[in-house]
């Protein structure tokens, strides 16, 4: 289900993302509090049609995670590179309605133009958020690809 913000509806929470979240919690060893809730969160856009975002900032369904990545994969010509694994430690897992996309169109007269594409819009999310661990490019890149792998292995990331 997706909210689209019309009047007088409430929005209805998503069984299989909350069920995808807390695969995705537990894969990750996260913590998962006794209770976490949604909130309002406003702020203006011209991607976010409703003006307020539905999320679990402040109360999030996860917390304090941990995702061990491979090492960076080496490519030739680079400096040696660490052969270990690292850990990327997670602050929260929470789950979020998806915005709008806005695209950027330059045009031959030098301007741009902005294309809003909503057709994610209202869709749950799930937003997995770091601490500030990662030391660099080659390590986030790791982290992306180590993430991916195991969020598909899980069956909650296509």
């Amino acid at each position: 289900p997706f909210d689209v913000g019309v009047p007088g509806f409430l929005p209805k929470l998503s069984k299989e993302a909350v069920q995808s979240a807390v695969l995705s919690a537990a894969a990750l060893k996260c913590e998962i509090p006794p209770m976490s809730r949604f909130e309002r969160k406003h702020y203006f856009y011209a991607d976010l049609p409703l003006g307020y975002q539905v999320t679990q900032q402040r109360w999030p369904l996860a917390r304090n995670g941990v995702l061990i990545c491979r090492p960076p994969s080496k490519k030739k010509g680079k400096k040696k590179q660490s052969d270990t694994s690292f850990s990327a430690r997670i602050e929260r897992i929470q789950l979020e309605q998806d915005t709008g996309k806005t695209i950027m169109m330059p045009q031959k007269d030098g301007t741009t133009n902005s294309l809003v594409d909503f057709n994610r819009a209202g869709c749950a999310l799930i937003e997995i958020v770091f601490y500030p661990d990662l030391r660099s490019s080659s390590q986030a890149a790791s982290a992306v690809e180590t993430l991916r792998g195991l969020l598909r292995h899980i069956g909650t990331c296509d």
